[in-house]
Parts: structure tokens; C-alpha cells; sequence
């Protein structure tokens, strides 16, 4: 009884830096150059093959089926549930943007991190999407970026 107890702490253990996200070192120093118009058309595109989008504020994991909408505009993205009010992260509230690597797969992770998290929370982020590649994590992170800096 006690073995089986061990084994599966141990297992948990080793399994746990699996899950951690990693940051992913992205280029955004062109980002500014990215006209805003093509960065929403690029942004609208890229969304479509979210995996998974996960947000703090308030708390809640939402799957491709959870998700009535994805709309992007000028100032803001928003993320329609299918029950309950959508969850909304506007450009100019972004602090930072960071793409990381999800767990042992190549998935990957675009995190944003907003001046609406609470204090006691400020090293999570605000949102989380997560994705197949992260190649596009990174292309969402610069995209962000773009329209944070011309908001």
C-alpha cells in the first residue's frame, strides 16, 4: 500500500516540470512596423486554431466547443462564451506578452500579462491561449505587441 503511495508521488513529481510553461525567446523588435489593420486580419486568422484559452479574471478554462466567438477590433479582443459574458483584454491594458512552451509537446502557450491582475497575482497572466505549434504562440505574442504599442 505504502509502495503504491510512493510510486505515484514520485510519478507526479517527475510528471510536474512537464507541465510548467518555459518562455520562448520571440523577436518583437519589428512589431511597431506591423500596420495595425494587417496585425487584427493576422490576429482574427491565427485565432482560429486556439487550443484551449485559459484566463484569470475571472477564473475559467475555455475549449474550442466553450467558445461562441473570437472577435478582434481596434482596441480590443474579445473572447464570447457560450454561457455567461465574454471575457474581454484590451490592447492598451497589456503589460507584457510572453510565448512560452507548453509542457513536453511542441505546443505552445501566448501568455498576457495585464495591469488588471490583481497585485498578489501579478507574476500569472492575465490570459493564456494555448496552441498546436510554438511558432504560433510566437506569432500571437508579436501580434500583440504590434497592437499594444499603437494603442
Amino acid at each position: 500500500m505504502h509502495g503504491k503511495l510512493i510510486l505515484g508521488i514520485l510519478s507526479a513529481l517527475i510528471l510536474l516540470p512537464a507541465c510548467a510553461r518555459r518562455p520562448v525567446a520571440t523577436d518583437t523588435s519589428q512589431a511597431a512596423d506591423i500596420p495595425k489593420e494587417i496585425a487584427i486580419q493576422k490576429l482574427k486568422e491565427l485565432l482560429g486554431g486556439v487550443e484551449y484559452v485559459y484566463c484569470t479574471e475571472p477564473k475559467d478554462s475555455l475549449k474550442p466547443s466553450e467558445i461562441r466567438s473570437m472577435a478582434v477590433s481596434p482596441v480590443s479582443l474579445e473572447v464570447a462564451r457560450s454561457k455567461g459574458t465574454s471575457l474581454i483584454m484590451a490592447y492598451r491594458e497589456i503589460r507584457l506578452v510572453q510565448a512560452a512552451s507548453a509542457g513536453n509537446k511542441q505546443e505552445g502557450a501566448c501568455r498576457v500579462f495585464t495591469t488588471r491582475t490583481r497585485s498578489k497575482d501579478q507574476d500569472k497572466p492575465h490570459f493564456e491561449f494555448l496552441f498546436k505549434t510554438v511558432a504560433e504562440a510566437q506569432q500571437m505574442t508579436e501580434l500583440l505587441t504590434a497592437l499594444r504599442k499603437q494603442d
